[in-house]
């Protein structure tokens, strides 16, 4: 789900220039099958330039019976916002599964709305190297193109 204050011309444009700012979030975490950018690498990447346009966001953890994540609210000076939720299904019920799945939640949030490269973490990795810049650019683009269609669908120009 996907909502955004009335309007949001203002945010959208603070979004856009702090994805000017933004580089793709550093690969300095180890898992079993190699390295991958935790979350902490994701906010290094995105927390300065967002500040920077006048933009901040929160995260607040979502359980349910079946599923774990966050509500993420990208919040701009201006008073206008953008929030979305993103849960995971929990093979299990316990503290260490519910954290895990809140972890990967805000971690994948947070590049789904900054719009910053996402690396593929689950060791079926494609064979050619990544060019991180070009990601990054690609997934600038498809954000600017996503903040226009919204702004479309809402009857702002």
């Amino acid at each position: 789900m996907f909502e955004t204050s009335e309007s949001i011309e203002e945010i959208a444009t603070a979004l856009s220039l702090a994805q000017k700012e933004m580089g793709a979030a550093l690969k300095d975490a180890d898992a079993h099958h190699g390295k991958y950018a935790d979350l902490a690498s994701v906010v290094a990447a995105i927390k300065e330039p967002l500040s920077n346009m006048g933009l901040s966001y929160t995260q607040f953890p979502i359980v349910n019976d079946d599923s774990a994540g966050v509500m993420t609210v990208l919040m701009h000076r201006s008073g206008q916002w953008m929030r979305s939720y993103y849960t995971l299904p929990l093979v299990r019920r316990d503290v260490h599964s519910v954290g895990s799945a809140i972890t990967y939640a805000r971690r994948y949030a947070l590049q789904s709305v900054a719009g910053i490269p996402a690396d593929d973490d689950d060791g079926d990795k494609a064979s050619a190297p990544l060019d991180a810049i070009a990601l990054h650019n690609q997934a600038c683009a498809r954000n600017e193109s996503s903040i226009a269609e919204v702004k479309r669908a809402s009857g702002e120009s």
